[in-house]
């Protein structure tokens, strides 16, 4: 049983595996559609190299072909892939403004066959200017044989005009490689080769990314010390305005089909029990095994196992992953334990045999799946089986379980009352009954007791059916409190008077008001109420059958309201000779004084009740306008009042 295993962190984690298993351990997809899709995912150009250079995204950056010729791929398909001769082959690819993003993380992939010997060949450049380093590009240098990664800021072509990262791995071989590299940051960038790691070194001191209208380029690098043409191979170029994870690259180096595979086999699935060992022995049918990670961690080309589970094998080797599966069962007896009967909402213990462990089913109406004596609370009838693992061989017990429904037990009874008032309760549906608790009940062990409650209480009758099963009904007897409705706010003015009145016609036997205080009946449905203070009456309604329903109205005194003219006429004519305080109840002057315009007090009183006649010192003083201050008090909710203004002396 060949299939593709997903691999997950937590299995990583687990076994502390070391950095070459690791690298192999990944998720991946070989499904056609799923495939096309992830591929395309910020794609900014694709050079499958099929015939001719143009980009098969469909975002126009064809390429034009100087003196490179199409040569067979990895896979041996005739004209799919470009050899450059080192001297002056090479290819420009035609821009457009997406091909050169402003922003990290960029990659770029591809398939080399690397056996130059002109110094640096040059496998992609995103930008070309003569004698400057822009864009991005990835380059083998000869004298190692490996890989730099590199972007440019602009200026003339010196190591402080770009920042760049070197790898370790020699690929200058003349064999097809798959190499990557991924630009974060100045030094944040990755290089891969065949989906490997490698630890590379940073250097180089540029500024940020710099781009000119230049075209991107294959094969050829133009510095101010010459011009370096590629030997070599290249195919399927993928450059991307995205990270290329290790697990994006296996993909892509296994798309569509991989390269190179490994098929491995552990043979048909098998049984153990009781004592004894088998050999896992992978099969390797083709495919090159460098590395092998077992279900237990372990990292040897073969497994003894001597207990069932399940096993699997995990060969890798560069890009590629085999796995396979095997199954290795316990020898199985099995039981039938006898029938037991249940009431419906009940539970039962069962027990199985004494055993090293257990496995339950169905597990969701147990209290555990992996004891020797759960708990059963089945809805319906069940057969519960336990394997249990004796030795390495299971056994399996079946507990049949027959759930009787338990009776439909209906009372009735509920009710609301605002007096005293037997009430006559009835249950149904079982043989016998029990209700509770028993305070005011006539009698508790029959169908229809009669209750006398004087209180709010509920009642609970457990019927029991002629198999012994029971359920319960609850009966409720309620006394509500009486309802109360509030009214808003109501201001008056002192001496003021109101009509209490709700708005709704009242229905009852009695009406009462509280307090008396300022009204004049307090048995009347809507009295007139006269406080001189801040005063909320309620009023009680007692109902036929004994409910109250109480209805507030908050009723607010207004003092102190104070008035003075803006002119008077002085002239002993009776009419407004008086300039004076016009006031209602509530409030005490502490003094009233005028100012003519030059600031001189001309009159002063404290009684609230004097007023000025225009006169100073018995003179006549002359028309004109004066200032007024009033300083008092508001007996009522004790603040102070201080109020001043203008008025016109007329004669």
């Amino acid at each position: 049983m060949e299939y593709i295993f997903i691999f997950t962190l937590s299995l990583i984690l687990r076994y502390s595996l070391p950095f070459y298993l690791i690298i192999f351990i990944l998720l991946f997809n070989f499904s056609n559609a799923n495939s096309q899709a992830w591929l395309n995912d910020s794609l900014l150009a694709y050079y499958p190299f099929n015939g001719n250079a143009n980009d098969a995204t469909g975002n126009g950056n064809n390429g034009t072909v100087y003196g490179a010729t199409l040569i067979s791929d990895r896979f041996g398909n005739p004209n799919s892939a470009y050899t450059f001769n080192g001297t002056t082959d090479h290819i420009y690819y035609t821009t457009t403004p997406g091909y050169k993003p402003a922003t990290f993380p960029i990659s770029i992939c591809m398939w080399i066959k690397s056996n130059d010997n002109n110094g640096i060949g040059t496998f992609f450049k995103s930008d070309t200017w003569i004698d400057h380093y822009t864009g991005i590009w990835i380059q083998v240098l000869v004298s190692s044989g490996t890989l730099e990664l590199s972007y440019g800021d602009g200026g003339t072509t010196s190591a402080s005009q770009r920042r760049s990262k070197f790898g370790t791995t020699n690929i200058n071989d003349n064999q097809w490689h798959f190499i990557a590299g991924v630009i974060r940051g100045p030094t944040d960038m990755d290089i891969w080769v065949d989906c490997n790691y490698d630890p590379a070194t940073y250097g180089g001191s540029g500024g940020p990314m710099l781009y000119t209208n230049g075209d991107g380029s294959s094969g050829i690098y133009d510095v101010v010390s010459g011009t370096a043409y590629y030997e070599g191979g290249i195919d399927e170029i993928r450059y991307y305005h995205r990270e290329l994870t290790q697990s994006d690259l296996i993909q892509i180096y296994n798309y569509p089909v991989p390269f190179d595979s490994i098929s491995v086999s552990l043979g048909n699935d098998t049984s153990i029990c009781g004592i004894g060992s088998i050999n896992l022995i992978p099969i390797i049918n083709y495919g090159n095994a460098q590395n092998y990670l077992w279900s237990n961690g372990s990292s040897n080309s073969n497994l003894n196992i001597n207990s069932v589970g399940t096993y699997w094998v995990q060969v890798m080797g560069n890009c590629s992953i085999g796995t396979d599966t095997i199954v290795v069962f316990p020898t199985t007896s099995f039981n039938t334990e006898p029938a037991d009967t249940i009431c419906s909402g009940n539970n039962i213990q069962l027990i199985a045999p004494l055993s090293s462990n257990y496995s339950w089913n169905p597990s969701t109406s147990l209290s555990c799946s992996s004891c020797q004596t759960p708990s059963a609370f089945p809805l319906s009838n069940v057969i519960y089986t336990v394997n249990e693992n004796n030795g390495g061989c299971i056994v399996v017990d079946s507990f049949p379980i027959f759930v009787l429904p338990s009776p439909q037990v209906i009372a009735s009874g509920d009710t609301s009352l605002c007096g005293s008032a037997p009430i006559q309760l009835n249950a149904s549906g079982a043989v016998s009954y029990t209700w509770s608790p028993s305070t005011y009940l006539s009698l508790t062990n029959i169908s229809n007791p009669v209750a006398n409650p004087v209180t709010t209480i509920s009642y609970t009758v457990t019927g029991v059916d002629t198999n012994g099963c029971s359920s319960s009904d609850m009966v409720n007897i309620l006394f509500p409190a009486p309802s109360e409705v509030d009214f808003r706010d109501t201001t008056i003015f002192c001496n003021e008077s109101v009509i209490l009145f709700t708005g709704t016609s009242l229905i009852g036997t009695t009406f009462h008001w509280q307090p008396s205080y300022g009204l004049s009946d307090t048995n009347s449905v809507y009295p007139v109420a006269s406080p001189l203070t801040n005063t909320t009456y309620t009023l009680v309604v007692q109902q036929a059958d004994g409910c109250e329903s109480h209805y507030t109205f908050p009723v607010n005194v207004s003092a102190a309201n104070i008035f003075l003219p803006n002119a008077f006429t002085p002239n002993n004519d009776d009419i407004n000779d008086l300039f004076s305080i016009i006031y209602s109840c509530g409030f005490e002057l502490k003094y009233f004084r005028i100012y003519n315009r030059w600031g001189q007090l001309v009159f002063e009183t404290s009684d609230v009740d004097e007023g000025w006649d225009g006169t100073i010192d018995d003179r006549l003083c002359s028309m004109g306008v004066y200032a007024w201050v009033v300083v008092g008090r508001n007996t009522y909710s004790n603040s102070g009042i201080f109020l001043k203004g203008n008025v016109t002396l007329i004669r």
